[in-house]
């Protein structure tokens, strides 16, 4: 039987003290990366150094494209039973996998999107009448 591997890729010491040399500097380090690298990427290679200068353990992986509701609703900043309430509500998309529920990360952010829009007309429908009440 044959078992995949991910390869770690271990952070020497040296590593670590280039990587605050950088962190340090970043004056520097943004000419030449921001040169070579789209803006994008160069911000997510500054963000690693930056934590390996901090002595962080450093994890990069793809997000997976189904969440589970804890994670949904950590992504949403609600409680799980709210996150519940709203899928019974039929307020996100949801699928089963057994007896869990499962939500696709697309879904979650359309939701959280529209979340923030209806928020943000309520806000302004209350400062428009606010203005108006200070205008009678």
């Amino acid at each position: 039987m044959t078992t995949k591997t991910n390869p770690a890729i271990e952070v020497t010491q040296a590593v670590e003290q280039q990587a605050s040399q950088v962190v340090a500097n970043p004056e520097t380090f943004h000419d030449a990366v921001r040169g070579t690298f789209p803006p994008a990427l160069a911000s997510f290679i500054e963000s690693i150094l930056a934590r390996v200068a901090r002595g962080e353990n450093v994890s990069v992986s793809r997000p997976s494209e189904v969440l589970t509701t804890t994670e949904a609703a950590e992504h949403l900043g609600i409680s799980r039973p709210t996150l519940m309430k709203r899928l019974r509500e039929g307020e996100i998309d949801y699928f089963k996998v057994g007896s869990h529920t499962r939500l696709r990360r697309e879904d979650v952010a359309v939701y959280k999107q529209r979340r923030h829009a209806r928020a943000r007309d309520e806000f302004d429908a209350i400062r428009d009448l606010d203005n108006e009440i200070e205008g009678l």
